[in-house]
């Protein structure tokens, strides 16, 4: 060999392969499932985490909120009573403001019930809007007998029935999402199983050769167990980029331009399951593929 060659390093070895050898057939369709399904798993963190920052919004929503309702035997009494009573109601401790709504938002709360034009026989309500002080509200009791006692008759709803109702909507939204997400992590441990052991198979002789070179169990193990996990390290990563450009675009497209229901920006908790669920991926592979080889090549020996 001439020094030109050498000089161009011809003459070294060439560098040593893996000594599991990646197999793209098998590997492809493993990373696509791994993606997909933490890309699923993503969507359904955020929903539970969506719902229970809404049903806690709601709830503090519900408990600065109150509404008055007054009992008149005709419309002309009915408005008296409801300018005194909103008078009456704002000058009470633990009460910030008592606003009288108009007659048209009165019956646009029961136009789905009743339609756009109610029959005469049954007057829109009037109703007064409360905002109530969160850290010290007053009571229901209190303040109809503070109206009783001006000889205005009122029915206050605070809003606690709903309450319960939203808090356990919430709670079970997110239970859902949960188990979702528990689904999906669980469908994703099968996954590598199945893979290692379809690995374990195809690579048979090399498996072989390895314990014949002296290479333990474990070894064997450690290096299945860094291939799946860095596969379900980058498959996580695919998986939580498509879950955020899905949720930014909800977000851009949907709710930040006026859509079903209004919703504030995506926050770092949101971020931190994205930036989790690779992480948990690479876990799931890592952890499934290091039992699974350990399993088989303890049956095998």
């Amino acid at each position: 060999m001439s020094e030109t060659q050498s000089a161009h390093g011809l003459d070294r070895p060439p560098k040593p392969g893996p000594l599991i050898p990646p197999d793209r057939r098998r590997d492809a369709p493993l990373f696509f499932v791994v993606a997909i399904l933490v890309f699923l798993a993503c969507l359904a963190g955020l929903a539970a985490r969506t719902a229970w920052r809404a049903a806690d919004e709601w709830t503090a929503a519900l408990e600065s909120s109150a509404t008055a309702q007054i009992v008149s035997d005709s419309a002309e009494a009915a408005d008296t009573d409801a300018d005194a009573a909103a008078d009456l109601l704002s000058r009470l401790d633990g009460v910030a403001e008592a606003r009288v709504l108009p007659a048209s938002e009165s019956e646009a709360l029961l136009a789905p019930w009743f339609g756009s034009d109610l029959p005469d026989e049954l007057p829109a309500p009037r109703l007064i809007a409360l905002t109530l002080d969160p850290d010290a509200p007053p009571q229901i009791e209190a303040m109809e007998a503070a109206l009783a006692a001006e000889g205005i008759v009122a029915v206050i709803d605070d809003h606690s029935r709903w309450e319960a109702d939203i808090a356990r909507a919430g709670r079970a939204a997110q239970g859902l999402s949960l188990a979702v997400v528990a689904l999906l992590a669980g469908a994703a441990g099968a996954v590598s199983v199945f893979a290692a052991q379809a690995g374990l198979a195809a690579r048979r002789e090399v498996i072989e050769a390895l314990r014949v070179a002296g290479a333990s169990d474990r070894l064997i193990a450690f290096l299945f167990l860094r291939r799946f996990g860095l596969m379900g390290l980058l498959a996580g990563a695919a998986g939580a980029a498509l879950a955020g450009g899905a949720l930014g675009a909800l977000y851009l497209g949907v709710i930040r331009t006026g859509g079903l229901v209004a919703a504030p920006a995506p926050g770092w908790e949101e971020a931190l399951v994205l930036c989790a669920a690779p992480a948990a991926a690479a876990l799931i592979g890592a952890v499934t593929a290091w039992t699974t080889v350990i399993a088989e090549l303890g049956r095998k020996a």
